[in-house]
């Protein structure tokens, strides 16, 4: 039996800009109020560890099979994406990828110019001397709560 520890009513914002799911069901960034989303702690009666979750309309939010480069859309058979926090039991600042090793997240593409435009799957760096995967600066957003 999965319990529901806690529930959070967010946006995800980068600079002046908001996430929103468009009408055809892909991911931006706008400057306007933006796509509320349910971010949920779940832990299974068996197990002691909370899962995060993002909801949206009431369902898991699942996205497009991931390709570096292409549009992120929600999808009901896609991925459901692994929540990564900037700080451990913090989560004020996240990062969403395509797995728990996560070798591509979503990022906002025209990040660095402030302007609206698309999510992608892209790549994240790769540190040269551990080798472990490290997001990238556009690929983290900061959680505002509701």
């Amino acid at each position: 039996m999965t319990t529901i520890v806690n529930n959070y009513l967010i946006t995800l914002h980068r600079g002046k800009r908001v996430l929103e799911i468009g009408n055809d069901g892909n991911l931006k960034m706008v400057r306007s109020n933006g796509s509320k989303m349910e971010l949920r702690g779940e832990k299974e009666e068996y197990d002691m560890r909370q899962s995060i979750s993002l909801y949206y309309n009431g369902k898991i939010v699942c996205f497009t099979q991931p390709t570096n480069g292409d549009n992120v859309g929600i999808n009901s058979d896609g991925i459901k994406p692994f929540i990564v926090e900037k700080e451990k039991f913090s989560q004020n600042i996240i990062a969403l990828t395509n797995d728990r090793l996560g070798d591509l997240a979503l990022d906002d593409y025209h990040g660095e110019m402030d302007e609206e435009g698309p999510i992608k799957w892209w790549n994240v760096w790769k540190d040269k001397e551990t080798q472990q995967n490290m997001i990238k600066p556009n690929q983290w957003f900061n959680v505002k709560f509701h």
